[in-house]
């Protein structure tokens, strides 16, 4: 499924999505992030998608209206996305990824330099 963790050294949250996750399964992670970003008071988020199968529509949709509105709200400014190795995973994740408003994204291939990007940031 997932999970949430703080990098100290890129004072970003990152989360893991694997696999095909029902909606659900995606809010628990996204919703544990925004806790986590706002709790230690960080702008950044390293998103990994590499394991992430399609998004479904019904998740998207929730992203795209409830999510990236309240991560907004809370400061979040940067998210650096480890690409999916899924053609449909990575195709679903930068469609949803259009409705991020005023939040600087960057598509990397790995979580190494994923951290590089944020970190810069």
């Amino acid at each position: 499924m997932g999970n949430v963790v703080f990098d100290q050294t890129s004072k970003a949250v990152a989360g893991t999505f694997k696999g095909f996750l029902e909606m659900e399964q995606h809010q628990a992670i996204g919703n544990e992030m925004l806790k986590e970003a706002e709790s230690k008071k960080s702008s950044k988020l390293i998103v990994d998608t590499a394991e992430l199968s399609v998004i479904r529509k019904e998740t998207q949709q929730w992203i795209e209206e409830d999510w990236f509105p309240r991560a907004i709200k809370i400061g979040i400014r940067y998210m650096a996305f480890v690409v999916s190795k899924n053609a449909l995973g990575k195709m679903s994740t930068k469609t949803v990824n259009q409705k991020a408003g005023p939040i600087e994204i960057q598509y990397v291939d790995s979580v190494s330099a994923a951290k590089a990007w944020i970190a810069s940031k």
